[in-house]
């Protein structure tokens, strides 16, 4: 919960509780640091920068490359993508950049990368033995499931599929196919009725991203050039031996990764489709994590301040109570005394005088009479001075935890100058900097892998728009063969 709107930040018994019988405010004090943070990062997005690295590397071919990284990233409107991202890993200690292969037209086989639009960052599962910052040496992945009615899924993958037999759903009791195999999944009953929601529909269909790892023999040959085993050398080259004769110098093992992506339903494999990559096409962006004893712990923004926003809420919601509790007439008397009619509106109208009616009062012990007191004000103050002062603490207490403050945000100027409060500003964002550098670090990931895929994805003879550094658009020739002059 990202303390305000629905009764989030609330303890839903308490909630459930009160609902229809007594308030439960919320005053969101947690949402203007996100949204700081938020706006930090789209207003100082990753940007890519390449260098030239080894022969034949160029500053021109870096450029070009660097180039079309801002190209991709424009066409996918990837700034947004990015902060939201950050968003995600400031409220719920998680978000997900994705990138994918698409064809560049109706008419086309060429295709380009883009920048995912990932609006739920918890479809994602990625596997538990991952240890990098960003999880990007995962061996598997799941996204979604993603729920289909029947027209979707046959518009996507067609009508002969199991889970639109119906009868098929009737008659078996657990499946072992291909998927099973693959995941180890025991495919129960319960779990089919689940998936194809009792055979009707709509229907769930999920990816599953699988990473697996073959070791490729790799020799270096007389011409210094290295080669695996499947390749074959020119006549001239042999393999390069010591003196003793051994090649074992000369030869490794190279791990070679293999990305594969399965599509499937509650009974098979939709798709299967080997991507252009060496790792899942999914950047994880998280927040803070800690090992303790084993066991991973990972924190985000909204973690260390919601137990103070209930808190102020919940003081927040006394305050008003209290208040209107607070006695509404704003005099006091006998019974008896108020029988003109202007005490009904001595609230409202200015009166010069108030008359009351004496009223005598007989003493039950003794038989005197004496007459009442004269009627008086209401002056009761309703006992919330203490808290407001504790609803001050927790308010400092949220802005320990997130480094902002209202002076930070710019909304109690007073007397300090513009200097001072950007100072502050640039405190709250030294203390807030993991979330930021998160989303830098996890791009700077892709980058490195979208160098592998280019080449690949982009390797035709043809005319690419690419964005220069300061913004202005080019087009640019690449993979052309020219003639060497005679």
């Amino acid at each position: 919960a990202a303390g305000g709107g629905n009764g989030l930040s609330w303890d839903p018994a308490e909630k459930t509780r009160r609902e229809g019988r007594r308030p439960y405010l919320e005053i969101n004090a947690i949402k203007p640091p996100c949204d700081a943070i938020e706006t930090n990062i789209r207003v100082n997005p990753p940007s890519p920068i390449c260098h030239p690295v080894g022969d034949p590397a160029t500053d021109e071919i870096s450029d070009i490359i660097e180039g079309m990284i801002r190209q991709i990233e424009y066409e996918s409107t990837a700034a947004t993508i990015y902060s939201q991202a950050g968003r995600d890993s400031v409220v719920g200690g998680v978000g997900i950049i994705e990138f994918a292969s698409r064809f560049i037209d109706d008419t086309s086989f060429d295709q380009e990368l883009y920048v995912v639009q990932n609006e739920d960052p918890t479809v994602w599962w990625f596997d538990p033995l991952a240890r990098r910052p960003n999880r990007e040496d995962a061996m598997w992945a799941i996204k979604g499931p993603r729920i289909l009615s029947q027209e979707m899924y046959q518009e996507a993958y067609g009508k002969k599929h199991k889970v639109l037999d119906g009868g098929f759903l009737n008659t078996v009791q657990s499946y072992a196919g291909k998927f099973q195999d693959l995941l180890g999944w025991t495919g129960d009953y319960t779990s089919m009725n689940l998936w194809t929601t009792n055979g009707k529909g709509p229907f769930w269909v999920a990816e599953f991203w699988r990473v697996t790892i073959k070791l490729k023999k790799l020799r270096m040959y007389t011409d210094n050039i290295a080669r695996y085993d499947d390749e074959t050398p020119p006549s001239h080259a042999k393999r390069k031996v010591d003196a003793d004769g051994s090649d074992a110098d000369y030869v490794r093992n190279v791990p070679i990764r293999k990305v594969t992506k399965y599509v499937v339903d509650a009974f098979e494999v939709l798709e299967e489709v080997e991507w252009i990559g060496d790792h899942i096409p999914a950047i994880a962006i998280l927040g803070p994590e800690i090992w303790i004893e084993g066991k991973l712990y990972r924190l985000s923004l909204v973690h260390g301040m919601i137990e103070s926003q209930r808190a102020f809420n919940y003081i927040a919601t006394s305050m008003t109570e209290i208040a209107g509790k607070v006695p509404k007439a704003p005099w006091l008397g006998t019974k008896g005394q108020f029988v003109d009619e202007k005490w009904a509106t001595a609230s409202v109208d200015d009166w010069v005088f108030l008359e009351a009616t004496p009223v005598e009062m007989v003493s039950e012990l003794n038989n005197s009479s004496t007459f009442a007191p004269m009627p008086t004000r209401n002056m009761m103050e309703a006992p919330i001075q203490w808290l407001i002062q504790l609803g001050t603490f927790f308010q400092a207490a949220m802005q320990s935890v997130s480094s902002y403050s209202a002076n930070v945000l710019g909304k109690a100027k007073a007397d300090q100058s513009g200097k001072a409060i950007e100072a502050l500003q640039m405190e709250a964002s030294q203390g807030n900097y993991n979330y930021p550098d998160g989303v830098n670090r996890g791009v700077g990931v892709m980058y490195k892998q979208w160098l592998d895929i280019i080449p690949k994805l982009y390797s035709k003879a043809s005319a690419q728009t690419i964005i220069k550094a300061d913004g202005e658009a080019e087009k640019v020739l690449i993979n052309q063969i020219f003639d060497h002059p005679t």
